[in-house]
């Protein structure tokens, strides 16, 4: 299960337009920590943007909105979408997120447009420890309080890792061809004294886009992602998930009128269609 906040804010909110958390394998993997006490030194991080999983702009808070603009809903057996935009939170620059459930894994997108340059930084946290291939030095800090950075690197297309606890966990696939710098660090939990892992992923531009798949898994699952040919493409238990995800992009593969569109293939058998925001879909 996945939860996506795109509401006003009101009152004891938090500046966390557009945050997501994460429920899987029977745990929380990717947590909202909501408030330790109104008393705790470190009440500022909590109540803070980059203290939740969304998009921070120039290393800034979000302004206080009233916005919940939902643009596209839709509720399928194995396709779910929800979609909201704000230009509210950071002014002067759009955010669109699209969340879309594919079974038992999570694509999320984001959008974000602007007359002017800015910093764009996709945060994500975990409730376990987070593995990469390689630990490599951090090189460029990104100058977040409370935020311990661990190891950094620069992407120039797909990257991907994995959080794990006991054996299961979540993979992370970034998808996309846009330079980005991926910091993998630390940050309060509940607690001053309790740390959960962080991902941030940083981009700069007028406009960009965070394309990420969130798959959860645990002891023989196994599962990969990739973006082909304008759709993303996710191998998993034996099937094939072809998913359209709009962005402007036009496929060879799949033609379809509608904004969301799913095929399902057990080896060359198509055995699941669905599709949010249209009527016809085509698989060719």
């Amino acid at each position: 299960m996945l939860t996506f906040d795109y509401g006003p804010y009101l009152g004891h909110g938090q500046r966390d337009k557009m945050g997501i958390t994460l429920f899987a394998n029977g745990k929380v993997c990717c947590a909202d920590y909501g408030t330790p006490g109104y008393g705790s030194k470190i009440m500022e991080w909590f109540v803070s943007t980059p203290a939740h999983n969304t998009v921070v702009v120039d290393n800034k808070s979000q302004e206080l909105t009233k916005q919940g603009r939902l643009t596209c809903f839709g509720k399928g057996q194995t396709l779910e979408v929800a979609e909201a935009e704000t230009e509210e939170a950071y002014p002067g620059v759009l955010h669109i997120r699209s969340v879309i459930r594919v079974g038992e894994n999570f694509i999320i997108i984001d959008t974000l447009k602007s007359q002017t340059e800015h910093t764009y930084d996709f945060f994500l946290r975990f409730d376990g420890k987070t593995v990469l291939d390689s630990d490599r030095a951090v090189t460029k800090p990104l100058g977040y309080r409370y935020v311990s950075e661990k190891s950094q690197f620069d992407a120039s297309g797909d990257w991907s890792l994995r959080c794990e606890s006991d054996g299961q966990g979540v993979l992370l696939f970034s998808l996309g061809s846009e330079p980005c710098l991926v910091t993998i660090g630390a940050c309060p939990a509940e607690t001053g004294s309790r740390t959960a892992s962080l991902v941030i992923a940083r981009k700069f531009g007028r406009e960009t886009r965070f394309i990420t798949v969130l798959c959860p898994y645990r002891k023989g699952r196994t599962v990969n992602c990739s973006m082909v040919d304008g759709l993303v493409k996710i191998v998993h238990d034996e099937l094939v998930d072809w998913v359209f995800v709009g962005c402007g992009s036009s496929s060879s593969l799949l033609e379809t009128d509608a904004q969301y569109a799913l095929v399902r293939l057990k080896g060359s058998e198509k055995v699941l269609t669905e599709l949010v925001g249209g009527t016809v879909v085509r698989w060719k």
